[in-house]
């Protein structure tokens, strides 16, 4: 059987529902990188209406709305990163990102100390201007 998948060309093997849910997330983050935000957007959700119980997509797609400049609903996706997964300090980092720029100080300072909590390398402490927006 193994022979048999290695004489196969890659255009007709099968290809799993994991490997087609990387390669839409791969996708989508080669469309981000290049500003193809609508479309990066399209495979995000294609991938989490596939695999919503993982976090990582909620946290890609989250980055090409607030990229996009839709911060609430990047702010959603957030949550729900979050919420599956409540040790995720880059999602309470972005988040608080999302709230300083919606000028909400308090809910920022909450969700950076929280990353910084979680994953010293979100200490803000350590890193001057990140308060104020300059990181």
């Amino acid at each position: 059987m193994a022979e048999a998948l290695q004489k196969q060309s890659p255009r007709t093997r099968k290809v799993s529902r994991k490997e087609f849910i990387v390669a839409l997330l791969r996708g989508g983050i080669i469309d981000q990188k290049s500003g193809a935000l609508d479309r990066a957007i399209q495979r995000f959700s294609k991938a989490l209406s596939m695999a919503p119980e993982h976090p990582a997509g909620y946290m890609f797609r989250g980055g090409a709305w607030a990229q996009k400049g839709e911060l609430r609903r990047a702010i959603d996706d957030y949550n729900a990163a979050i919420r599956l997964d409540l040790s995720c300090a880059e999602g309470y980092y972005r988040r608080g990102k999302i709230w300083q720029q919606l000028g909400m100080s308090s809910r920022s300072e909450m969700d950076f100390k929280k990353a910084a909590d979680l994953d010293p390398k979100y200490d803000l402490q350590q890193r001057p201007g990140a308060w104020d927006g300059a990181s």
